[in-house]
C-alpha cells in the first residue's frame, strides 16, 4: 500500500557551515579561516608611530588588485592588535612596525602555520597576490 511520506530536516545551511568551519579551524587564540572561505584574505596593521600611512598604502594597493583586505586602524597597543587579529582569524596579517622604520620591511604572518615572511612593500603585495591567486585558481578548478 502506498503511503505519503512525511519528512523533516534540520538542514545544513550557511550558518551551520560557518560553525563547522570554525570548529575545525581554530586554536586557543581564535579562528584560523581557510583562505578559500575567509571574509577577508589579509589584514594590514600599522604598529606604532609613522606606520599608519604605510599600512593604508598597502591596504589600497591590495584592494586595487581585487584582494579582500581589512585595514586594522584602531588606536590600540601592538599586543592588543596581535590578539584581536589572531582571534578574528585573518589568513594573512601584514604587520608594519619597527622593521619598517629601520629597514623599510614588513612582516607577513600566515595565521594557519604561524610562519612569518619579512619583505619590502612591493614584495609583500606580490606575495599576498600570488597566494590568493593560487587559492582562487584551485577553487575554480573544482
Amino acid at each position: 500500500k502506498r503511503v505519503p511520506v512525511e519528512m523533516g530536516s534540520y538542514g545544513i545551511g550557511v550558518s551551520r557551515l560557518v560553525g563547522a568551519l570554525i570548529e575545525v579551524h581554530h586554536d586557543e587564540k581564535g579562528i584560523k579561516w581557510p583562505l578559500a572561505v575567509a571574509p577577508y584574505a589579509v589584514v594590514v596593521a600599522g604598529l606604532g608611530l609613522g606606520t599608519q600611512d604605510v599600512a593604508e598604502n598597502m591596504y589600497t594597493a591590495l584592494l586595487a588588485l581585487g584582494i579582500e583586505a581589512f585595514l586594522f586602524d584602531l588606536d590600540q597597543s601592538a599586543g592588543k592588535k596581535f590578539a584581536d587579529m589572531d582571534m578574528m582569524g585573518f589568513p594573512y596579517q601584514i604587520l608594519v612596525g619597527s622593521k619598517w622604520r629601520s629597514d623599510q620591511m614588513v612582516d607577513i604572518k600566515d595565521r594557519a602555520s604561524g610562519a612569518i615572511v619579512t619583505c619590502g612593500f612591493n614584495e609583500a603585495v606580490s606575495w599576498i597576490a600570488e597566494h590568493c591567486a593560487l587559492v582562487r585558481n584551485s577553487v575554480l578548478a573544482v
